[in-house]
């Protein structure tokens, strides 16, 4: 971290090293579905940040991030008949029908590098108040679904040993931070668009798992819709009424729409798929109030605290779905 008179910087590595480890059974109709998915993520990135004092009310921030994402997978899937469960939850009697996947993670592995840069403008209209514009990248790895079912899903090995591609996003956002009555009154305005290529959608397809012609489970897939748009605006405001006494709350809308969804077939079938948790209405307002209380000696204070909370309409999954989306 360097700070000077018209010049600040920050820059840095980060480093993660992870694993995410599952194993379950699904019991249904006469089988008994084993998964085991073990999946590593190695993933370092170098990030540098600069702020140049333009004049006394002109700022430019510009920054940048290299990441390089490993991901390593080994996933199992096996049927068993009957409902017991499998040998690997316990049932070493059970009986194998199918193993519809076994790779192992010298199958299923890959990396994906990508810059994401930043650049940000700050005018300082006034003593309280703060216009910024921003324009940011963003960048999400690819990986493997750990449900991943070749048979019953009918991927090719090319196709599973690719996995899902990674997710990228463009930012572009304005907004204004004010501020009256003495700094007892904050707020803060944002209006935002969002460009997604590649967006990672999990989902579950049904299957065969007895090989009947009916389909009787399901299977987890991740796959990539080809583009999505957001367009938002955020309100947020607190307000500190007394000494003791204080409120906040909030507002959003969320404009969010797939642009390009590829499905079976090869046909685009984007004005038929939402986005997952993406309410467009969020709002919540808050209320506390404190009390100093000391302690044994020591100062402290009794906070009472209140609030109320809405979202909009809910889809559980990118397939609207009435019986399990919230209203």
């Amino acid at each position: 971290t360097y700070t000077g008179k018209a010049f600040q910087g920050v820059a840095g590595v980060y480093y993660i090293d992870a694993n995410a480890y599952n194993k379950f059974d699904v019991r249904l109709l006469g089988t008994s579905t084993f998964t085991e998915g073990d999946i590593d993520t190695k993933a370092w990135a170098a990030f540098a940040d600069a702020s140049f004092d333009l004049s006394k009310d002109l700022s430019l921030s510009i920054g940048g991030r290299y990441t390089v994402d490993k991901r390593e997978a080994s996933i199992l899937r096996q049927i068993y008949l009957g409902t017991a469960g499998s040998p690997g939850m316990g049932n070493a009697a059970a009986v194998l029908f199918r193993t519809d996947t076994n790779l192992t993670k010298s199958d299923l592995h890959r990396e994906d590098k990508k810059f994401t840069p930043r650049v940000s403008l700050g005018w300082k209209a006034s003593a309280d108040q703060n216009v910024y514009a921003s324009w940011t990248e963003g960048f999400k790895g690819g990986g493997f679904d750990p449900r991943m079912n070749i048979v019953g899903s009918k991927l090719t090995l090319d196709k599973a040993k690719q996995g899902f591609l990674p997710e990228q996003i463009s930012t572009f956002e304005i907004g204004l931070k004010s501020a009256f009555a003495k700094n007892t009154v904050l707020t803060n305005i944002a209006v935002f668009h969002s460009d997604y290529k590649e967006v990672q959608i999990p989902g579950s397809v049904a299957i065969d798992t007895n090989g009947d012609g009916k389909d009787d489970s399901f299977a987890g897939v991740t796959t990539n819709a080809g583009k999505a748009k957001i367009d938002g605006i955020e309100l947020e405001a607190t307000a500190r009424l007394t000494d003791a006494f204080s409120m906040s709350g909030m507002f959003s809308y969320i404009d969010a729409k797939y642009t390009k969804y590829i499905g079976a077939g090869n046909i685009d079938v984007a004005n038929l798929r939402v986005f997952q948790n993406t309410p467009k209405q969020t709002a919540s307002i808050r209320a506390n109030y404190d009390w100093d209380m000391a302690m044994l000696g020591n100062s402290g204070k009794l906070t009472l605290s209140s609030g109320l909370a809405f979202r909009g309409k809910t889809y559980q999954f990118e397939t609207p779905t009435p019986i399990l989306d919230q209203d």
